[in-house]
């Protein structure tokens, strides 16, 4: 794990609402001794949902084990790490939503009963089914795609949160942070351009400050200005605002249009995947006031 990530609640800037509650949760849990119900975050990526479920391992003092749905694809992709669950312990299931229908059915009664239940074959080759109670544990997943999920995963979270992107004063007290660990130097308005080109995610600013580390090496710049900050953003294909080359390349399918226009089409235009396009395009310019989702479609302002 990067070293920058926090590794407390009260370390991590921004998404407050859902920190505050589940401090509660986690105070509440501790000392009732108990495990702390199942949680579910949804977001963009890079907004922090791996962040804060590994703080909350360590503010339970307890073992998390990380997975990604992507490779749950059998009972038995799954069953090492039931197999190594430990009392109160995390189980961390990030891309929730690509876990297969086999493995989320499969589930159920684990994260209800805390139980893992399987059919085997007897030496007459007759299935037969067995039991095995695990520890109790908290099930955490994440994911940037809510709708793909079935009502009846949704239901079995006791906690839901839905982790929006950062806004600048948050991400400007990130930056500030991190500028002496990369020993880099910005003038104010240099670390406001970072800022307001970062989309509203830490992982993205992380990712610039360290271009720009390394900008200010090779380039031999002891302090950098905004100016600075510019050229050295417009070599990756980020204008001052934050956009890429894939973002006019949307926007352009949609002023050209001057009309609401479905997604399909938008993608087949435009080149671009409709997961890219929902996932990572879409939340910033919403966000930012540059489209609208109608009825019909979407509409450029």
């Amino acid at each position: 794990m990067s070293d920058f990530r926090p590794t407390h609640l009260c370390d991590l800037l921004g998404q407050h609402k859902a920190v505050e509650a589940l401090q509660i949760s986690i105070q509440s849990a501790i000392a009732r001794e108990a495990c702390l119900g199942h949680i579910l975050f949804y977001g963009p990526p890079g907004v922090g949902k791996t962040t804060i479920a590994t703080a909350l391992a360590n503010e339970m003092d307890k073992p998390i084990q990380i997975a990604n749905g992507a490779n749950l694809r059998t009972i038995k992709s799954i069953l090492p790490y039931l197999m190594r669950i430990k009392d109160k312990s995390i189980f961390f299931v990030d891309e929730i939503h690509r876990m297969t229908n086999i493995v989320e059915e499969f589930m159920y009664p684990v994260v209800e009963d805390f139980r893992v239940d399987m059919s085997t074959a007897n030496s007459d080759e007759e299935e037969a089914a067995i039991s095995i109670e695990i520890p109790q544990f908290t099930f955490v997943g994440a994911t940037t795609e809510f709708g793909s999920l079935s009502k009846p995963l949704i239901d079995r979270f006791k906690h839901k949160f839905v982790l929006t992107l950062y806004n600048n004063v948050d991400l400007l007290q990130i930056a500030k942070k991190r500028l002496p660990e990369l020993d880099l130097q910005m003038t104010d308005s240099a670390v406001d351009l970072v800022v307001n080109t970062s989309r509203g995610t830490p992982r993205i600013l992380h990712a610039s400050l360290e271009w720009l580390r390394d900008y200010h090496i090779a380039k031999g710049v002891p302090r950098l200005s905004e100016g600075d900050v510019g050229a050295a953003m417009e070599m990756r294909g980020v204008d001052r605002d934050g956009l890429t080359d894939m973002d006019h390349s949307y926007l352009k399918v949609l002023r050209k249009s001057g009309k609401p226009i479905g997604i399909e089409t938008i993608c087949s235009l435009c080149g671009i995947d409709r997961t890219t396009v929902e996932g990572i395009i879409e939340p910033w310019l919403l966000q930012k006031g540059k489209v609208a989702k109608t009825p019909k479609g979407r509409i450029a302002l």
